[in-house]
């Protein structure tokens, strides 16, 4: 009876490292998916914004130029929407630099998750 106890608790260790290793990889592969969803939304919300911006800052040329009667008025007005042009950029620079260092930081988070799982198992 104690040899079958014993043959028994060796035979269900590897199952149960087999059980943790599975549920770590699925909770890896889960996060990373919610991880890929979720930047996805993000993007979408950003590419919306942007589409907005640029519309309204072409709408704004249009009726500006519609208001402009002379050559100096029309030049004025190149000139403003330059100035908007490189104000709408370098914000499209920051986010993108934002969005970078997120997903950098959740990659990182993620391996060092995983690394520090394999560490204590």
């Amino acid at each position: 009876m104690s040899d079958i106890i014993s043959s028994e608790i060796p035979a269900t260790a590897p199952a149960i490292e087999i059980g943790d290793m599975n549920r770590r990889s699925l909770d890896l592969v889960f996060n990373a998916q919610k991880a890929v969803l979720d930047e996805m939304i993000l993007l979408n919300n950003t590419i919306f914004e942007h589409a907005c911006g640029e519309i309204g800052v072409a709408t704004e040329l249009m009726s500006k130029l519609a208001e402009a009667h002379s050559v100096k008025a029309i030049m004025e007005v190149c000139e403003d929407c330059r100035k908007h042009q490189i104000d709408v950029l370098r914000r499209d620079n920051d986010c993108l630099f934002q969005y970078s260092k997120r997903f950098l930081d959740r990659t990182a988070g993620f391996l060092t998750n995983s690394t520090l799982e394999k560490v204590a198992a």
